[in-house]
């Protein structure tokens, strides 16, 4: 059986990619074959050789795609990396019709095989809901209905993808934003997307916040109508299978001082990579560390009121965007 998997990278991530790729290998040993697409922008031969290697040493297959040659339509500003765009262009790889994207800030804990049997044919992705704050969901014409998913993790039909012309449907969106929608391409998979989501165990998308805060504080934090339970988020931490290194106050764990509860993981396979013992220096930025210290030091109660001011600036900030657009 065939698997097919796609990154989106730059020079920048390459490493991350890696690892992550080794930790895919190893846990997806039931796939007679899995075929890897990299889109990638600029990224140096010495890097591109590297990550065949790895590909090699497991015997499996690597294809590079040109970013530029895909997103050629594509207008956006530049407060965010373009690279994050890539999956909006997977339907241009004409020669399968499913692929799971994955962002390179991950490990694959284990196996997709499951997933990879669902029936999809109803839905365009399936995906794993995000913590985010209602606000960002409306802004994007999104009610409390609609399950917000996080884009790093994605079951993508790529057939109903090109049936319903859906890359026509994101540069629109996009340019109806005049290039800054909220939450770049994943607000925008969002919107497009909203009515054809099947909904992932948190399992597949293991984020920080599902460590920091218990569901029934999440629902509250961020205004949500709809989330999972706390069994399920229990479940999802005792045996994930993807684990999504996102911001949060551990730090990444390709950094120095790293306190993620599931660092050691990702150590392992960094130990089974070229950039072996490795690390990086990497600090939270200030208002990550103003955050990190309200939330070890004051009740919920107080957290979320921070939280709730500094959505209620962002959400300022981005109705004067639109005002001025």
């Amino acid at each position: 059986m065939r698997l097919n998997i796609a990154y989106s990278t730059d020079e920048n991530y390459v490493r991350h990619l890696g690892v992550s790729m080794i930790s895919l290998f190893e846990n997806n040993v039931e796939f007679s074959e899995i075929f890897v697409y990299i889109i990638e922008n600029d990224i140096s031969n010495k890097s591109k050789r590297t990550l065949e290697e790895i590909s090699e040493r497991y015997n499996r297959n690597l294809k590079f795609i040109s970013f530029k040659g895909l997103a050629q339509n594509l207008t956006v500003d530049d407060s965010f990396s373009k690279m994050s765009y890539g999956r909006l262009f997977l339907g241009q790889i004409n020669d399968i019709d499913k692929i799971i994207y994955l962002d390179c800030d991950s490990i694959v804990a284990g196996s997709f095989y499951d997933l990879w049997m669902k029936d999809i044919s109803d839905y365009y992705i399936a995906a794993v809901q995000d913590t985010v704050n209602s606000f960002y969901i409306k802004s994007i014409g999104l009610s409390n209905s609609n399950r917000y998913i996080n884009a790093g993790f994605l079951l993508v039909n790529l057939k109903r993808w090109r049936m319903d012309n859906l890359e026509d449907s994101f540069i629109n969106f996009i340019n109806e934003y005049n290039g800054s929608v909220p939450h770049h391409d994943q607000g925008t998979l969002n919107a497009i997307c909203k009515d054809r989501v099947l909904i992932l165990e948190p399992k597949y998308n293991l984020q920080c916040p599902m460590f920091h805060f218990s569901a029934k504080q999440i629902k509250k934090l961020d205004n949500l109508r709809f989330y999972y339970t706390q069994e399920q988020l229990n479940d999802a931490i005792s045996e994930p299978v993807f684990i999504h290194f996102t911001n949060g106050y551990f730090n990444r764990p390709w950094n120095r001082g790293c306190t993620h509860p599931m660092a050691h993981i990702y150590l392992g396979y960094l130990d089974k990579s070229p950039w072996k013992n490795s690390l990086l220096e990497g600090k939270l930025n200030r208002n990550a560390k103003i955050m990190k210290f309200i939330y070890e030091n004051s009740p919920f109660s107080i957290y979320r009121m921070a939280s709730k001011l500094i959505t209620y600036r962002k959400a300022r900030k981005l109705q004067k965007q639109f005002q001025t657009n």
